[in-house]
């Protein structure tokens, strides 16, 4: 088997699997996340989020295993290592910047809850 059809194969059997995942959790975690969210549109923002995260998460995985520094197993596709590395490189800096993202946005929901207004305290009882 070539070496390059064999690093495809498990990147596409490694994202199918994340995919499955993906589909497996998506309603329990959507619910989950609508309690702890408290609305509909940050509890979706989260649920496309983790996925997306997933799915990259378990691509860049299967790049980091890939065996780009041996010469000998590239022969027949000598600019592959070229072009799996650089992917790998982009994957990696779209997995920070994902990074990035959730904690200027749980920095911002956290501010956000703490200056909204209470609701207003419910009326006492009257005591007989």
């Amino acid at each position: 088997m070539n070496t390059l059809f064999a690093v495809l194969l498990a990147a596409t059997l490694a994202t199918g699997f994340a995919l499955i995942l993906v589909l497996f959790l998506r309603r329990p975690l959507h619910v989950l996340l609508l309690e702890l969210c408290g609305n509909e549109a940050r509890a979706r923002f989260w649920s496309v989020y983790w996925s997306a995260l997933l799915v990259l998460a378990a691509l860049f995985g299967i790049l980091l295993a890939a065996p780009l520094d041996e010469v000998g197993l590239w022969m027949a596709n000598p600019s592959a290592p070229l072009v799996l590395s650089g992917f790998r490189a982009s994957l990696c800096a779209v997995l920070l910047v994902l990074g990035a993202l959730a904690l200027v946005l749980l920095r911002s929901i956290a501010r956000f809850e703490r200056g909204r207004v209470a609701p207003p305290a419910a009326p006492a009882a009257p005591q007989t």
